[in-house]
């Protein structure tokens, strides 16, 4: 088993792979990754900063508010506003759809969105940053088992 963190972030990338048009295979769980041009567009899902408090001090519970964040990549191109628009929609309305993440979760909320260019690959690109509020609950004795 592993952490409910990592589940979450495995869910996601579930959740998205093959599902957002023209992306395919191509969700990535890594902070870092190697953009090729030929590989656009692509998503990658990391985990952000997470908050903690205890819900239930007898079972030691707490409450924990994860930030997901999904990052849209595409070819920065005289269409880029509208691609990076489209493929954000699909992956909001995946994401609309399975708020629990499977029962993993209590909510999952997107909270913002940031649209930058970027020069990181061979060529200009396009990244949409979609960060999610996700809250789960978890023993302090078992943070495998989301509650």
């Amino acid at each position: 088993m592993s952490h409910v963190r990592q589940q979450i972030r495995d869910a996601v990338q579930t959740l998205l792979t093959d599902a957002v048009t023209d992306v395919d295979d191509r969700v990535y769980i890594n902070r870092v990754y190697n953009i090729a041009s030929t590989k656009l567009p692509l998503i990658t899902v990391s985990a952000g900063s997470e908050t903690s408090s205890v819900v239930t001090m007898s079972t030691l519970t707490v409450d924990r508010s994860l930030e997901i964040l999904v990052d849209v990549y595409a070819d920065a191109t005289s269409l880029l506003d509208d691609t990076i628009d489209d493929l954000c929609s699909e992956v909001e309305q995946l994401m609309g759809d399975d708020q629990t993440l499977g029962g993993l979760t209590k909510e999952c909320i997107l909270i913002s969105t940031n649209l930058n260019l970027s020069s990181d690959a061979e060529t200009p690109i396009g990244v949409a940053r979609l960060n999610y509020r996700v809250k789960y609950i978890a023993a302090i004795t078992d943070v495998e088992t989301p509650l």
